[in-house]
């Protein structure tokens, strides 16, 4: 027979005294669309900088193109 250590035991109580099993299960839902949604969340903003990167990236080689144009335009 496994036990169950008094500090477990009062934890639980203390977290889920009073609840019904439907609060229980919705609030076990809840949590698990919670974690999904920081998950989606956190996925997007890893896709928005990599693009916001990838434009800098652009943005920077393009004036570099034109930078380097210029100057051989003074030069010749």
């Amino acid at each position: 027979m496994m036990r169950v250590h008094p500090a477990t035991y009062s934890n639980w109580k203390r977290k889920y005294c009073g609840r019904l099993p439907d609060e229980l299960r919705r609030l076990k839902l809840l949590k698990n669309q919670n974690w999904q949604l920081k998950k989606n969340f956190a996925d997007l903003t890893l896709d928005y900088e990599m693009l916001q990167d990838v434009i800098r990236r652009k943005l920077s080689s393009r004036n570099g193109r034109a930078n380097w144009a210029a100057g051989c335009a003074q030069i010749g």
